[in-house]
C-alpha cells in the first residue's frame, strides 16, 4: 500500500502463499528478486501466474467496514522468452506464458 500523496511504501506484506520469484519488498517499493527466475527459451516455472496474485485494477472498498477487497489467484505459469530480436515497426512480445502442467488453481479454462 502506498501513501497517495508521497508515494511512500506504507505496507508491503504477502497476501498469497505461493511466491517463487521474490523474497519481499524493499523500502523503495521494488521487489527483492530471487536469482534463477528469469524466463528461458525452454520455459521457467513461476508463481504466481500472470493473472495471479494481484494486478492494478481498481479495488472496491466498503466505507462502513473500512475494508477493501481484491482478487488474488494462486496459480502457476511457465514463463518463456523467444530468440527473436526487436525490429522497428514490427510486433514484438519477447516471450509468453502457459499454464503450468497440473495447475488448476485458476479453475478449468
Amino acid at each position: 500500500m502506498l501513501d497517495r500523496i508521497t508515494g511512500k511504501v506504507l505496507v508491503a506484506e504477502p497476501f498469497v502463499k505461493k511466491l517463487t520469484w521474490a523474497s519481499g519488498i524493499g523500502p523503495d517499493g521494488r521487489p527483492k528478486l530471487l536469482p534463477g527466475n528469469e524466463p528461458t527459451v525452454d520455459g521457467q516455472f513461476g508463481v504466481p501466474a500472470v493473472a495471479g496474485a494481484a494486478n492494478w485494477p481498481s479495488m472496491p472498498n466498503n466505507p462502513s467496514t473500512g475494508l477493501f477487497y481484491m482478487f488474488a489467484e494462486e496459480s502457476c505459469n511457465i514463463y518463456s522468452k523467444n530468440d527473436q530480436w526487436w525490429e522497428a515497426r514490427k510486433s514484438f512480445y519477447g516471450g509468453g506464458t502457459r499454464r503450468a502442467p497440473g495447475d488448476n488453481a485458476g479453475g478449468n479454462r
